[in-house]
């Protein structure tokens, strides 16, 4: 209901039909959309998810690692390399829906506040918006990416855009 009004009110759907009408609502600018959601996420959104940060004993642990055995799903970094195969991944961003503690013992990782995988919730319908291999949806990379200032990711990023996202914004009706 929120989420509704709130995309009718910045004028992201066309407003709601009237009683009976067979016209259903719609996207107006959904590129638009994209840019406001990647420009909010990182200030609205990412710091209510639970952060939690660990360390590996060697930098190239993630290489290999299917997240699917642990029931999480790679973002940031590592999503970029595994979608685009040209960003060597310096940090990882795994999201899960309650911390992976497997995976924790089997990497070896022990909790370091500055260490280099952050671990955040899950808060999307895995269901009804799967994952591709395992690795959150584009748009998240995306932003994940977007919230660095880091001159790799933003052309990593750029990459992720032209390739998963742009087509889809194009093609839409």
């Amino acid at each position: 209901g929120q989420a509704i009004k709130y995309l009718e009110n910045r004028k992201h759907i066309t407003p709601q039909p009237e009683q009976g009408a067979t016209t259903e609502r719609r996207f107006l600018n959904p590129q638009r959309l994209v840019e406001e959601w990647v420009a909010l996420y990182p200030t609205v959104l990412r710091p209510k998810l639970n952060a939690r940060r660990f360390r590996a004993p060697r930098p190239d642990w993630t290489e290999g690692v299917d997240l699917n055995l642990y029931g999480a799903f790679w973002g940031g970094e590592v999503a970029a390399n595994r979608l685009t195969h040209y960003l060597q991944p310096q940090t990882a961003t795994i999201y899960a829906r309650e911390t992976p503690t497997k995976l924790l013992v089997d990497q070896r990782m022990k909790a370091d506040v500055n260490g280099d995988t952050e671990i955040l919730d899950v808060f999307w319908n895995t269901e009804r918006l799967p994952a591709v291999r395992d690795v959150v949806p584009p748009i998240l990379v995306y932003a994940d990416l977007m919230t660095t200032t880091d001159g790799r990711n933003i052309e990593a990023a750029k990459m992720i855009y032209d390739e998963h996202i742009g087509p889809l914004l194009r093609n839409y009706p």
